[in-house]
């Protein structure tokens, strides 16, 4: 962009710029909606289109004679910007021009997943969303662009509700478990009954230590749910409430040993492997290498920085002392504070037991010569 940039932020109370200095002077409000509506078309538009659109409830001729006034400020406060001929009316992209909703309709666009850093990239995007589009702006006596104008705000908000939902989901990700909670609380904020935001909400208030809010919150969507659509909340939703009340109340949710002297230097390899036992997608991460190279040390480093991150905590699950596969079951009860009871085979139990469990166990020593 150079000296010259003509910039206009439509999302949120319309704010024009032109040589970084904001533009006054609109003859009317309906001269700056025709601004950000020529800036959102493609191509060329009829004079007889647009005095239609704008001044519908007017005749022809005295429609007519609004746009021509309104076109001729536009031309007065941005010199060379709209391309005009007798019967046309085009926005002029050739002049250097930086417009708000298509930085952030193509940033959103974009596979965050290949960029270096995709929280950055989702936060760029959404600090352009500033609130609803072209917000404050009322067109009476223009039914078809009164039309036009709340199609496109909900277009760009569901937009914004979609990528603010992203960028919680990636923050969650990365434990960054305040900022995502922050995250969320604005999504629900522009949308209170969107359910599967309060499932994250729940899960980051959760994840960040904060069972008795996280617990709050399904109470919070539950009212709501009940006094605006007298439903109940989703089934997914009730039981992720019961595995944060049972986490709550876990008298420990780690069983790692202290180390005995600080862990120095493999800050890459840690970096990878904390990715690795992060990402859901991975249901199993082995440490291979010879003996003596610190595989175990680098395991429990690891897991020590994810404690957080399970609801049901990380536990060290030792393999030396298991004779053989069959008493697997027994070591990983052990290892977890579960008792088997005798009425039932200690595998079943174990499926039971784990299948509403978010937890990290940490096999070590799994290639002894008794396996």
């Amino acid at each position: 962009m150079n000296a010259n940039t003509l910039k206009l932020h439509l999302l949120g109370r319309p704010l024009i710029e032109l040589s970084g200095e904001p533009v006054n002077g609109f003859v009317s409000e309906k001269a700056l909606a025709l601004l950000g509506y020529l800036a959102l078309q493609q191509g060329s538009l009829a004079r007889e289109r647009l005095s239609g659109l704008f001044w519908g409830d007017m005749p022809d001729k005295r429609a007519k004679a609004n746009l021509r006034m309104a076109i001729y400020n536009l031309q007065q406060l941005f010199p060379g910007r709209l391309q005009t001929t007798r019967l046309s009316v085009a926005f002029n992209r050739q002049q250097d021009y930086w417009l708000d909703v298509e930085q952030f309709e193509k940033l959103l666009a974009a596979d965050f997943q290949s960029m270096p850093d995709p929280i950055e990239g989702l936060h760029l995007a959404l600090s352009l969303y500033r609130g609803e589009f072209m917000e404050g702006i009322y067109l009476d006596g223009s039914p078809e662009l009164e039309e036009w104008l709340l199609v496109e705000r909900e277009r760009l908000r569901q937009l914004a509700l979609e990528g603010l939902q992203r960028y919680a989901g990636e923050l969650t990700g990365a434990r960054q478990y305040a900022q995502a909670v922050r995250t969320l609380r604005q999504l629900l904020r522009l949308e209170p009954w969107q359910e599967s935001a309060h499932q994250q909400l729940m899960l980051a208030l959760a994840r960040g230590g904060d069972y008795t809010a996280a617990l709050e919150q399904y109470e919070t969507i539950r009212r709501l749910l009940a006094k605006e659509l007298n439903v109940e909340p989703m089934p997914e939703t009730t039981r992720l409430y019961e595995r944060i009340r049972a986490a709550r109340d876990l008298p420990f949710r780690h069983n790692l040993p202290p180390q005995p002297t600080p862990f120095i230097g493999r800050e890459a390899a840690l970096q990878e492997l904390s990715g690795l036992l992060a990402d859901p997608a991975r249901r199993l991460v082995t440490i291979t290498g010879p003996g003596g190279a610190g595989k175990s040390r680098l395991a429990l480093q690891a897991a020590a920085g994810l404690t957080g991150s399970f609801l049901h905590g990380v536990y060290l699950v030792p393999l030396a002392p298991v004779a053989s596969a069959a008493h697997l079951p027994v070591a990983v009860g052990g290892a977890l504070g579960f008792t088997f009871a005798r009425k039932d085979g200690p595998k079943p139990q174990r499926v039971r037991y784990l299948r509403e469990k978010e937890l990290q166990p940490v096999f070590d020593n799994g290639r002894h010569p008794s396996e």
